[in-house]
């Protein structure tokens, strides 16, 4: 395979193209890069808020319609039962607006980096690790450079050769584009990177 095919696969793997890469060889971010970045986020905190309006909503009126049918002489457990379903719809709902206010100091913080342009590069060997879980899904995980990237492509994942040096190009938490380090002697070493034993981590 030849190194531009090898990069188009990784570019259609990841979602970057072979002209946004080139962007961040210099140092720039390519005008969909921007617009990907500054649009991010936005549908994340729109439905975790919707969320928890919802789970608000749905937990205050269930205790009223419970406590509603408890009759003019209701038991205390009963009352209680019915505060417990108030309250534990109350506090699903103030889980889902926190996590939607962290979203959106993560998302503000993400586009202030994207509007300034500053891109992250790192550089090292690629660490590949493989978290296999008892009874919940299996997680895919490289890391170059001190930083670690969840995947969720086996093809990606697969492409990706242990033990190359790689160079990623991030801004802010985003991943925006990698590539192996080519040899300074030309394209024909380019290819021969070095394979190593997978790390393999199970977590109980």
């Amino acid at each position: 395979m030849s190194m531009t095919a090898y990069l188009e696969d990784l570019g259609r793997l990841h979602g970057f193209k072979l002209d946004e890469l080139e962007a961040n060889r210099r140092g720039a971010l390519h005008p969909r890069q921007l617009a990907r970045g500054l649009r991010k986020g936005r549908v994340a905190v729109t439905v975790v808020t919707t969320l928890g309006i919802l789970a608000a909503g749905a937990g205050l009126v269930g205790g009223y319609a419970f406590y509603d049918g408890l009759g003019p002489d209701p038991s205390s457990v009963d009352v209680n039962a019915a505060y417990a379903i108030g309250g534990a719809g109350v506090l699903l709902g103030l889980v889902f607006f926190i996590s939607a206010f962290v979203s959106v100091v993560r998302k503000r913080a993400r586009r202030a980096a994207f509007a300034a342009g500053r891109i992250e590069v790192l550089e090292g060997p690629m660490n590949k690790i493989h978290i296999r879980g008892r009874g919940t899904a299996s997680q895919l995980i490289f890391r170059v450079g001190g930083r670690s990237f969840p995947t969720s492509s086996q093809k990606l994942w697969d492409l990706l050769t242990q033990g190359a040096n790689y160079r990623l190009y991030c801004v802010a938490d985003q991943l925006l584009s990698f590539e192996p380090v080519v040899a300074e002697s030309g394209s024909a070493a380019s290819r021969q990177m070095a394979t190593r034993p997978v790390r393999t981590e199970r977590h109980g």
